[in-house]
């Protein structure tokens, strides 16, 4: 059953592709606009293969994962201490929790003017608004999948006298987990957003420095081509990373469902 709706599913976006091609194909060719602002599939195409070729797309996006792994990685580490500690100290969850959804509601863009007079125009103002754009949304999902726990759970555990340490590690975190990855790639994607923010302001290397670049050149087609490879980049990572790791450990814990038709 999960392979035909993999089929289907495939099936469906190729159809959805198709026709968004067809509709960009049909505005190109009414000339609406002039060719270097509404450039046809073809030359963005070529701009995809001849950057490819160039050497320009490869390096841009092996910089911007490499600023992306480091800022994602610090950002897993504080956010999920962070949230630990307001689990551990109510008074810290109660303090905390509603200044991190507000300080989550910024625009990534916001931690730009302050990364740049706190470090300059470096790598690390750029690591520094990655951290900022994910830290807050992976602490609120450790801190409330912990504390949400079904009672049930704990209850039963305790019961059979797990308490202390064991029934954190074996029963609440366990169950806390699908929540916390939900949390995770959430912030991935937050992180990544925020990094090519950071680049197109700050970076002279970068998928982020390559879109202004292309809008420099008032050169659509070399712009939708980063855009291609910025989004390409986010899918592999979001489906074969993480969606395969929240479904792996929602079917452990028994929340796997098939998709509904209607």
């Amino acid at each position: 059953m999960s392979s035909r709706s993999h089929i289907r599913g495939l099936a469906d976006a190729v159809l959805f592709l198709s026709v968004l091609l067809g509709i960009w194909e049909l505005v190109y060719r009414l000339a609406i606009y002039p060719t270097y602002l509404f450039p046809s599939p073809a030359m963005v195409t070529s701009s995809l293969f001849s950057s490819i070729s160039s050497g320009l797309l490869p390096i841009g996006i092996l910089t911007s994962l490499t600023r992306l792994a480091i800022g994602y990685t610090i950002s897993i580490i504080l956010g999920a201490t962070i949230g630990l500690a307001m689990v551990k100290s109510p008074y810290l969850g109660r303090t905390l929790r509603p200044f991190g959804v507000g300080i989550q509601s910024f625009p990534s863009i916001a931690w730009v003017s302050p990364a740049i007079l706190w470090f300059g125009f470096n790598d690390y103002a750029m690591i520094f608004v990655t951290v900022m754009g994910a830290l807050f949304s992976i602490t609120l999902g450790t801190y409330d999948g912990i504390r949400n726990t079904s009672p049930t759970y704990i209850n039963a555990a305790r019961n059979m006298g797990a308490k202390g340490a064991r029934l954190f590690f074996f029963v609440m975190l366990p169950a806390a987990s699908p929540k916390i990855v939900s949390e995770l790639r959430h912030g991935w994607s937050f992180a990544w957003r925020s990094l090519i923010g950071a680049e197109m302001i700050m970076a002279t290397l970068g998928l982020g420095h390559l879109l202004m670049y292309g809008r420099e050149l008032n050169d659509l087609s070399v712009v939708f081509a980063v855009m291609l490879a910025i989004f390409a980049v986010g899918q592999v990572v979001d489906r074969l990373l993480f969606e395969n790791l929240q479904h792996r450990i929602s079917k452990r814990w028994g929340l796997a469902t098939e998709p509904i038709g209607l």
